[in-house]
Formats: structure tokens, sequence, C-alpha cells
């Protein structure tokens, strides 16, 4: 049976673009055409990322972050925020975040999706909270740059720093400046978990643990140096590298990319096992020609399982095919929220409901959640504009084209929140029974 072709580990950091070979580490340009399916680990170049606590209703997360980080300056212009960890805390949430400037989002989301081979896109938040175990947390280096992350059911913390460059000296100095930093933080939070010190590259393991007892002496809490394999570049330098724990912690279920592209990657990998189910069927059948007449029955029944397993394994490739078909390049919240809309098949036209919901909402008005906690009573719609004044004209034109649509309006108090957040709920009726199966 011929193996799957194993995903090539692409990384993405801090504008620096290369990829894991074996034990071989390759530079890549920017963008480049990949010849192999692959998993890319990024932290999104420029991208701001941190922890942000806030009142209001978690569901509304990307929102109210993305405003927040508007008004205090942190970001100029409309961003994607990526989550990667979530907790409650009191009327609030707490959130791990990821700001894409929506420029440099479009660009990786149209290379991902067009390259010659399947390519997931997995932020580099996301593979730390994986590497966040009960009591322990996480420092990734690479370069110049520290991440520290402690993230469990009750905690989020995060935390980063830049060395004034990669001089032994400096470095150490910025690694005592993290752990001084995430030890101020948490004076009031307990004892520090142990952290996991993963080095990106570095010449020695020696010089790795002079920076790791570094932070740990700044921070109080030990730090404990993850395996290092000694890789080479392509110009033959020798290197060590934690590379492979970022790897074996990365999972497609945190990526970015569009659920067509997570469907047809875990179909392709799929493939050999079909192909497999296909030959046992053909071998089994060719067998059962050279059987002696008392061993006929039983070998004919293997043949038969064979060939039902065989047809098993084709109806659910037809069945992916038939899926991706539909789904073409929606985003996968879309995709939630149609599924939550299929299940009020019985009660509302949700093709007609979605057209009426997106045709109200235009590009200005952002439709969070919607629900149908009992359909006899209404649709619960929540939702987000942008901040200012702007945002109230552009709640009133959705209201009044909501209403021109046949819906009967009428405003709920948003949860966990204010109409000052942007944040908003209505109760939305049908006037017309049809349920506006208009064109």
């Amino acid at each position: 049976m011929k193996p799957a072709m194993p995903a090539l580990p692409v990384f993405h950091l801090d504008e620096r673009w290369f990829a894991l070979d074996g034990n071989t580490l390759h530079p890549l340009d920017a963008y480049p055409e990949l010849d192999a399916p692959a998993l890319m680990i990024s932290d999104f170049g420029a991208a701001q990322a941190g922890s942000m606590a806030l009142e209001g209703n978690a569901a509304a997360a990307a929102p109210l972050i993305e405003k927040r980080l508007r008004t205090e300056g942190v970001v100029d212009g409309e961003a994607k925020i990526l989550l990667s960890h979530q907790i409650r805390v009191g009327r609030g949430f707490k959130a791990l975040y990821t700001a894409v400037p929506m420029a440099d989002w479009q660009r990786l989301g149209s290379w991902s999706e067009n390259a010659r081979e399947h390519c997931l896109v997995v932020p580099l938040l996301a593979v730390m909270r994986r590497l966040c175990t009960t009591g322990q947390a996480v420092v990734v280096r690479n370069g110049r740059h520290l991440r520290y992350l402690h993230a469990g059911r009750n905690a989020i913390a995060y935390a980063e720093t830049l060395s004034y460059s990669e001089n032994p000296d400096d470095l150490e100095a910025a690694a005592a400046a993290l752990g001084k930093r995430v030890a101020d933080a948490a004076r009031s939070g307990g004892a520090l978990p142990t952290a996991r010190w993963i080095a990106v590259e570095t010449a020695s393991e020696a010089a790795e643990n002079t920076l790791a007892d570094a932070f740990a002496q700044a921070a109080g809490t030990p730090a404990i140096l993850a395996p290092l394999q000694r890789l080479r570049t392509a110009e033959g330098v020798q290197l060590f590298s934690a590379l492979p724990t970022l790897v074996g912690a990365a999972s497609a279920a945190d990526t970015v990319a569009v659920m067509s592209q997570r469907m047809m990657f875990a179909a392709e990998r799929a493939l050999p096992w079909a192909a497999a189910a296909a030959a046992v069927a053909g071998a089994v059948l060719l067998a059962v020609g050279g059987m002696a007449h008392l061993e006929a029955t039983s070998r004919i029944a293997q043949a038969d399982a064979a060939r039902a397993e065989a047809r098993q394994v084709a109806q659910q490739a037809e069945q992916v095919e038939q899926q991706l078909r539909v789904l073409g390049a929606a985003p996968v919240d879309t995709l939630a929220f149609l599924e939550r809309l299929a299940q009020t098949h019985g009660q509302e036209d949700v093709v007609a409901l979605l057209r009426d919901l997106a045709g109200a909402a235009g590009g200005s008005v952002r439709i969070l959640r919607v629900r149908f906690d009992n359909p006899a009573s209404g649709i619960t719609l929540e939702g987000a504009t942008d901040h200012g004044v702007a945002g109230g004209d552009q709640l009133a034109r959705f209201v009044a084209r909501l209403r021109q649509r046949g819906f009967v309006v009428e405003a709920l108090e948003p949860a966990g929140g204010s109409q000052a957040s942007g944040v908003f709920s209505y109760l939305l009726k049908r006037t017309d029974p049809t349920h506006g199966d208009r064109t």
C-alpha cells in the first residue's frame, strides 16, 4: 500500500518563510509554490497578538477586540481577529487573539486557497495553546522574538518581548525581562507554572539553557528546555531546533483555512486506504477462481464482504466530493451558521431567510448569531456594527431594510453588553406567513 503523502511542515515566523524537510531547513520565498500538501504554522508577520479581558457576550469577541484595538490605536485599519482560546471571566470573557491586518490576511488566504497542493494555515498561538498542559506554560524563542503563554481552563497569560539583537548578552537580557514581566503580571494569581522552553533555532544546547535559566530566575519558576534536534540548512550549516515539538502539537482542527480545504486535506490522506480496500476486493475475487468447490462458499462470502467494503469506501468518497462541490469556498463560520439554520427547516425557509438577512445587513452590519430558541415566538438575531456615529446610522438602515423584507423588529437587551459596545440584539417575526418567498 502506498502511504499517504505526509504534510510538509512550513513556517511563517517574523516575516521569514522556511520548511522542515526531514533534518533539513529550507528557506522559502514569501508565498511560495509548494509541490506537496503542507501544514503551515504562522505568526502572520506583523500581526498583533495578545490576551484581552472584556465585558460582554463571548460570541461577539472578535468585533469587540477589534474595536478596543482600534480605539487604543494598536491596529490601524481593518483587521482579521483570530481567536485561539477563550475563558469566561465574571460577566465577560478573556480571549487569546491574533489581529492580522486585513490586506495580509486576504493575501495569505488567497495563496492558501490557490495553492496547487492543499495548504492548511495554523496560528502559532493555537500551537502554543495545545502545548500548554496542566501546570505548564510555554516559551517560544524565534531569533530575537520571545513569546510566553500560559493558557488553561481558568487562565490566560500572554507576554512577549523583542531583543535588541541576537547577541548572547542582549538575548539573555530579553529573556530576563520576559521573566520579570510574567512574574509581575502573576503576583496576584498565585504560583507560576513550569515553563517549557522551545527554541526555533539555536547554535547549541548550552547557549539555549543560559537563556532559559535567565528567564527562570527572573520569573521565579523552572524552565525546561524542549528536546533539540540536530538540523542542517540547505547550505550545510549545522544548528539545533525544537521545531519538531511545534510540528507535533499542530492540529488541522486549529486551521484558519476554509472547510473545503480541510475536507480535501483529510480525503487526500484517506485515498490510499480506499485503494487498499479495492485491491483486497480484487485479490479475493481472483482467489475464488482457483479454490476447490468445497471452499467456494466461504471464499465467495469473503469476496462479497470485500466488495461491500470497497463500495462503502467509494460511497464515502462520493459524499465527500458532493459536499465539496456544495461548500465551495464558504468560510467555516458561515457553514456553522448554515448548519444551525438547517435545523429549523420545518419552521423557516432557510434559503429565503439567509438571503433576506444578508441583503438587509449589506456590508455594514455583522450578523454574529441567529437563534431559534422557540420558532413559534420568533427569531433572535445578534449582531454588531462599526464604532462611532456611523454605527448608529448603519443600524437604523439595517432595521429599515428588515422591515421592508417583511419582518417585525423588536429590540432586545444585548446579552452581556450594551448598545455602546456596538453589539445589538433583535427579535424578528415574519409578517408574511410564506416566510418571505420574495425574489
